[in-house]
């Protein structure tokens, strides 16, 4: 809760468009996290009433929210879609936010890794997923819906 009792939010807004020769399933995957040790999977405990506030916010009639964007991404530049992922602000004084957005690309790597409670060999599946750094602004109370400067941007497997 900021000073005046109100909770505060983060949110993104993002445009996807399928650059392929098919159609695909579209289902991303937010992820956020900030210096102050916060990692929070976008929608997780952000009433309703708060995504349809940003999205009137927003002002924009072609963005969904998390769940409406779901579903079949068409062909081509007319078919783009427009979402916005939205998280609780944690920390009320953050200097770094690191967003990670999966299922962009169907890229997957698995890998082996020791199990840390067994010691034997397990495989896990990476995905590739943009990871966008941005710097924080510090103290967010009383700020309002300024964006932040990014930083990075880059494809990782994570």
């Amino acid at each position: 809760l900021g000073s005046n009792g109100v909770k505060s939010y983060f949110y993104l807004t993002y445009k996807v468009t399928n650059s392929t020769q098919e159609d695909l399933l579209f289902a991303p995957a937010f992820d956020l996290a900030t210096d102050e040790g916060d990692l929070v999977r976008s929608g997780k405990d952000v009433p309703a009433a708060v995504t349809r506030k940003i999205i009137d916010d927003l002002g924009n009639p072609l963005v969904q929210d998390q769940i409406s964007i779901l579903g079949t991404l068409l062909q081509g530049p007319t078919n783009a879609k427009e979402g916005v992922v939205i998280w609780p602000a944690g920390a009320m004084k953050v200097s770094e936010i690191v967003v990670y957005a999966a299922g962009f690309s169907g890229e997957t790597r698995a890998i082996e890794i020791k199990d840390s409670k067994t010691g034997e060999p397990k495989k896990i599946l990476l995905r590739k997923s943009l990871m966008v750094r941005y710097k924080g602004p510090g103290e967010l109370t009383g700020r309002s819906s300024e964006a932040f400067e990014q930083t990075e941007r880059q494809w990782i497997l994570r």
